[in-house]
């Protein structure tokens, strides 16, 4: 798969980083997604589909304050698992 550098991108623009491909990092947040509330905005979480309930504890947190610009999602591993991501 070609790399289009969306990462490297993202990281530019984000104050913290889940890097959610590491196993030590996504054995974290899989062991408490609502983790990432913690965590200074911006937030980028790549591969992020790695840990499907990292989007549930978004989504809540997004509920709870609509504050714009907060979170960036990255992703492009395959799974089996997925996510619609309405």
């Amino acid at each position: 798969m070609p790399r289009v550098g969306k990462t490297a991108t993202a990281t530019q623009r984000c104050r913290s980083v889940r890097r959610l491909d590491v196993a030590s990092e996504r054995e974290i947040v899989e062991a408490d997604p609502a983790i990432i509330a913690r965590d200074p905005a911006p937030l980028l979480i790549d591969e992020w589909q790695r840990v499907p309930a990292v989007f549930d504890a978004l989504r809540r947190l997004v509920d709870d304050d609509r504050t714009g610009g907060r979170f960036l999602l990255t992703g492009s591993a395959s799974t089996t698992q997925t996510h619609s991501g309405a």
